[in-house]
């Protein structure tokens, strides 16, 4: 009888342990591919980087009032696909055009530099995709169960937790085979957050990512990726609007409260407005009200910029742009990216000033250019024993100016004879 009991009492414990570790296979298979990754016929996921399984608020250092605005320093223009502010008058903020060539219309954007031609702040248009709902590229979330679990949810929500969810949150690393698992909900929490992971994993693979926040206001993600230069903090702006995602790249200089300020001034001013033809027309109508001084100035440049981001295909526009600017005596910095977009794009700079001008001015630039990487790397170069020592800075200059220039009039000579 004791026997039987006791075999009875036996196969009980058997089967509640069985049940247990029955219960727990989903939340163990959760951990597992949550802290180690998984690779099975349902689910390949490998261990990402921490940061990956961790969301965040998007937080501001200033929260910039309407104070500058008023005085003038700064507008807002519809610019490409957006509402940005470009600084008009700032009496410590420049900014120059940024234009990145590709397949079709190029990416537009600006670079806000100080009063010293070093760069703040930077941001430029970085294309667009559509915003989809991956349940079908692993087996385990085309299961009915999981796309129910899915899209229970809204699209916007599931883009927020995309940005703003910690999957880790829940996860019990000391959890034993044989306890109970945490209450998760049954199979909801582990299936979604599974699911929040592999979304990462699929959109932003392709980052060298470092950090992940939301701005739950504009529905906007801004992840923090990689710079190769540690002085600056580069950030990938995906904002979305009805199902489509537009990026945005913005740079900033690390440790500087003018650039910080430009940063969270243009983080909280941007918005999504689709870009037209008419808007050109608008903005080009209040350049044309403008007082002719203005018209040729930093003002100037941002409402002729901002009316060509809407009519990209127009290279008279372009050609207009340059003209004005051309008539100022401080734009050449401004005027070089359009040069060289015109020339690359249209084969000329559309330029008014003459050949010989405009090429002085490169000439300029292309000299200082070559004296900086000579002081960046005296010390792994050879001296070219024709060149001798320089008794000061200024007769270094002179010195490869008029070489520079020699080698221009050679150059010239050359193409005079090839004329014949």
């Amino acid at each position: 009888m004791k026997l039987r009991l006791f075999l009875l009492f036996l196969i009980a414990c058997l089967l509640f342990a069985a049940g247990v570790a029955i219960l727990n296979v989903p939340y163990n298979f959760y951990v597992t591919a949550l802290t180690q990754g998984v690779q099975s016929e349902y689910l390949n996921l490998n261990r990402l980087p921490d940061q990956y399984y961790h969301g965040g608020v998007l937080k501001f250092q200033h929260f910039i009032g309407r104070g500058e605005q008023r005085q003038g320093l700064w507008k807002d223009f519809h610019f490409s696909n957006f509402i940005v502010p470009f600084p008009i008058h700032h009496p410590q903020i420049v900014f120059l055009p940024q234009i990145k060539e590709k397949e079709g219309l190029p990416d537009l954007g600006a670079i806000f530099m100080d009063t010293s031609h070093i760069e703040l702040f930077s941001f430029i248009t970085d294309g667009v995709y559509p915003f989809k709902i991956l349940t079908d590229k692993e087996k385990l979330f085309a299961f009915p169960i999981a796309k129910k679990i899915v899209y229970a949810r809204k699209m916007e929500e599931i883009w927020a937790d995309l940005f703003t969810k910690d999957v880790l949150l829940n996860v019990d690393r000391s959890h034993h085979l044989l306890s109970f698992p945490p209450k998760i909900s049954g199979l909801e929490m582990p299936l979604y957050d599974l699911f929040l992971i592999n979304m990462r994993k699929s959109y932003f693979e392709k980052e060298q990512l470092l950090d992940i926040h939301y701005y739950s206001e504009k529905q906007m993600g801004v992840l923090e990726v990689f710079d190769i230069d540690e002085r600056y903090m580069s950030e990938v702006i995906h904002y979305f609007y009805n199902g489509v995602v537009y990026r945005v790249k913005i740079r900033t200089k690390r440790w500087d409260v003018m650039a910080s300020m430009a940063r969270d001034r243009f983080l909280q001013t941007i918005r999504f407005e689709e870009s037209s033809p008419d808007s050109s027309q608008k903005i080009y109508t209040a350049f044309k009200s403008l007082s002719f001084y203005t018209q040729i100035r930093q003002e100037g440049l941002a409402y002729l910029y901002a009316s060509w981001s809407h009519v990209l295909d127009r290279k008279e526009f372009l050609r207009e742009m340059i003209t004005f600017l051309e008539r100022g005596k401080e734009n050449y910095q401004q005027l070089t990216p359009l040069y060289e977009y015109a020339h690359g794009h249209f084969g000329t700079t559309f330029s008014k000033l003459g050949k010989h001008e405009v090429l002085d001015e490169k000439l300029k630039r292309k000299i200082a250019e070559e004296l900086e990487k000579e002081i960046l790397h005296e010390q792994s170069k050879q001296a070219d024993p024709s060149e001798g020592d320089f008794p000061s800075p200024e007769a270094k200059i002179k010195y490869f100016l008029n070489k520079a220039k020699q080698e221009k009039t050679n150059s010239d000579e050359m193409e005079n004879r090839l004329d014949r």
